[in-house]
């Protein structure tokens, strides 16, 4: 009966302390300012370097998205960011840490509808060379 009731003890401080952790940090994203569905859990800012094909996707009709390098003139990126771009893509500017590059195409995904719900919210987004600090990434790698 002492084992059980030590047992019992023992997960009712880590109960306990759970639930402090919790509601400090609660108090701290509260007070910080920062909303849980804005906040990164576990995040830590990244070194560029480590992401050499990560670039940022900027036009007139949006503020930012990502996109990934996939060959050295070729980005994959989503086609809501960029789908009301297709007709004039001088509107864009893929970015990366060393550099920045106008656009020569733009191709969305033939079954893209405009509802990210249905899928195939893709695009590939074609530069005129090779961004500078840049290196594609294998399609399909982890």
């Amino acid at each position: 009966m002492k084992g059980g009731n030590v047992r019992i003890l023992r997960r009712s401080r880590r109960w306990a302390v759970g639930a402090l952790l919790g509601a400090g940090a609660l108090v701290i994203s509260f007070l910080a300012g920062v909303t849980p569905a804005s906040a990164i859990v576990g995040g830590s800012p990244a070194n560029p370097a480590f992401f050499p094909y990560f670039v940022t996707v900027s036009g007139r009709t949006f503020s930012q998205c990502s996109g990934t390098v996939i060959a050295a003139r070729w980005v994959l990126t989503a086609a809501h960011c960029v789908d009301k771009d297709v007709t004039d893509p001088s509107l864009l500017t893929i970015s990366s840490s060393a550099g920045s590059s106008g656009v020569t195409q733009v191709i969305i995904h033939p079954l893209w509808d405009g509802n990210s719900d249905d899928g195939h919210d893709l695009a590939l987004v074609e530069l005129p060379a090779a961004l500078p600090g840049t290196l594609p990434i294998q399609v399909g790698a982890p």
